[in-house]
């Protein structure tokens, strides 16, 4: 007789009649194997994550799951071991084991032979068994979180011509999953510590990137859609690092609302790790020098500044940005940066640089300097409490100009991916 159930509007149908008697089947345990093994619990914070979590997601009589991530991809499937106390089953059995779900790729089965060595249970009579599942479809390429139950089958099949017996083993869950594109990184650093937390809004800033990035988008066109949508707000004196840049999000309620181009691609950073999106991410800070002011170089006007005197004053010099009263010219207020803060991205062969607070994407570090007006020579106004430009070494951005659009991402999709 074949095995055959049906879940149909939450409820699931078994064929046969109840189980022969003395034959009992209970689950213990269900430990995803398949999964990446790093998730902590969450901490007070989500910058302090707490201990990594170090049991099976499913446990019979605890009152929580352990939450898990996992590899997407359209061969991603996943695999674990449901651990069973059998009773009235001789040794030598086979037990085939089925879980039904309405999630797609928590649909598993697996099979096994009681062995006569198996620990015993309570009594005599009790053997602790344990069978290696496997899905039946790939859990997919989508990032998401799921969360759903799992219903047990089993078909108990005795040695020689004893009646096989089928068996409602009840449900476990709901288990909670997060399907990444890949293992997150840096997992080992206090940044990259893996958090359910961490990881639900990771994944809803990738998702929303990814669904307004275009139809079937590049690797390039959701990082840029992603670092666009975070730098919409920028206030360049509110700043964070590392695992600090986790509470960016706070700032955009704040008043006045938003980060530093350095807290926004630190932030960004660390949602594409979390979700182990492709390619190779770094923070890089560019700059120019005054005798070479069209030239971009790694670094920082401001370690040492630069300073010069000049009729008794002390002036220094900036990359003076939109945000300066006159754009940049003599006599303008405020909008002076030492560096852009930019997302340097490595992925199929090419090397491009997203500035924070912008949603450009150039292939030249020296496009990035024309997020800026002008290099200047300013000096600080007591009474305005504002650096005041004096002097224009170079002008990036004539008043009315705008930057270098850079890279149409939506033309490189096939090339990236």
């Amino acid at each position: 007789m074949s095995w055959c159930w049906i879940l149909f509007s939450g409820l699931v149908l078994s064929e046969l009649d109840a189980s022969p008697r003395g034959v009992v089947l209970e689950p213990l345990e269900f430990d995803i194997t398949s999964e990446h093994q790093l998730l902590h619990h969450d901490g007070p914070t989500l910058v302090n994550p707490g201990n990594r979590w170090n049991e099976p997601e499913w446990s019979q009589g605890r009152p929580y799951v352990v939450p898990f991530s996992h590899d997407g991809g359209k061969d991603a499937r996943l695999t674990g071991k449901l651990k069973l106390r059998v009773s009235g089953v001789a040794p030598g059995s086979e037990i085939r084991l089925r879980g039904l779900s309405h999630e797609p790729g928590f649909n598993v089965d697996g099979q096994l032979i009681v062995p006569a060595d198996a620990p015993a249970g309570s009594n005599s009579d009790e053997r602790i068994v344990e069978a290696t599942m496997r899905a039946m479809a790939p859990v997919g390429s989508k990032v998401r979180k799921i969360r759903d139950s799992i219903v047990w089958f089993a078909e108990v099949r005795p040695i020689g011509n004893e009646e096989i017996s089928k068996h409602d083993l009840g449900s476990t869950g709901p288990l909670v999953g997060y399907i990444l594109r890949g293992k997150p990184k840096l997992a080992d650093e206090a940044r990259g510590t893996v958090t359910a937390r961490r990881l639900d809004i990771a994944v809803e800033r990738y998702t929303v990137a990814h669904d307004n990035a275009g139809d079937n988008p590049s690797s390039l066109a959701v990082v840029a859609e992603l670092v666009g949508r975070i730098g919409k707000h920028y206030l360049p004196t509110r700043h964070y690092e590392a695992e600090g840049a986790w509470n960016v999000p706070e700032t955009w309620t704040m008043s006045p609302p938003g980060a530093s181009c350095f807290s926004i691609i630190t932030y960004t950073i660390n949602v594409l790790n979390m979700v182990g999106q492709e390619g190779e991410f770094e923070l890089v800070t560019y700059t120019a020098r005054q005798n070479a002011p069209e030239k971009a170089v790694i670094g920082s006007l401001g370690e040492p500044p630069v300073r010069q005197s000049t009729w008794n004053d002390t002036w220094q010099l900036f990359l003076a940005d939109d945000r300066n009263t006159r754009l940049g010219q003599v006599g303008g207020l405020g909008g002076m940066n030492f560096y852009e803060a930019v997302l340097r991205y490595k992925h199929g062969g090419q090397t491009y640089f997203m500035p924070g607070g912008t949603s450009r994407v150039y292939t030249n570090p020296d496009d990035i300097l024309r997020v800026f007006r002008t290099m200047v020579w300013a000096k600080y106004d007591n009474r305005k409490n504002e650096w005041k430009v004096m002097r224009v070494v170079h002008t990036y951005v004539q008043p009315g100009g705008g930057s270098p659009r850079g890279v149409d991402v939506s033309a490189v999709n096939a090339v990236t991916d």
